[in-house]
């Protein structure tokens, strides 16, 4: 028996047959022949921001974009950090913007209404 990629030939005394042991070599069948795609289940073990890339006897863990590490463990970059806290800035800006807009508006309105009143009298 010729066990196949790295395969480790275990022979039966008792009954003087052979099997392949494949554990640890990235295939299964009775030769250890066939390829596992360890990435079919739970994404391979890579974290939930990474693609599983699956290689012939073994796999890959990337980070996806936005993400670094070594792709079982992706933290957000530090990038995209800043530009969420830019986005933030830029947002709370804009919104304290228009409220003095607001508030303007409603000053100048009621200053017209209290003049036009004053006018009457």
């Amino acid at each position: 028996m010729k066990c196949e990629n790295n395969g480790v030939c275990i022979g039966r005394t008792e009954t003087n047959e052979a099997y392949c042991d494949c554990s640890g070599t990235g295939y299964n069948g009775s030769y250890c022949e066939n390829d596992i795609d360890e990435c079919s289940t739970n994404n391979g073990g890579c974290d939930a921001h990474s693609d599983c890339t699956n290689i012939i006897g073994n796999f890959s863990c990337s980070c996806n974009e936005g993400y670094s590490g070594d792709g079982f463990t992706c933290d957000v970059s530090k990038n995209e950090q800043s530009n969420q806290a830019v986005g933030i800035g830029v947002g709370v800006s804009f919104g304290l913007l228009a409220l003095i807009l607001l508030v303007l508006l409603v000053f100048f309105f009621l200053k017209k209404k209290v003049n036009n009143l004053f006018l009457l009298n």
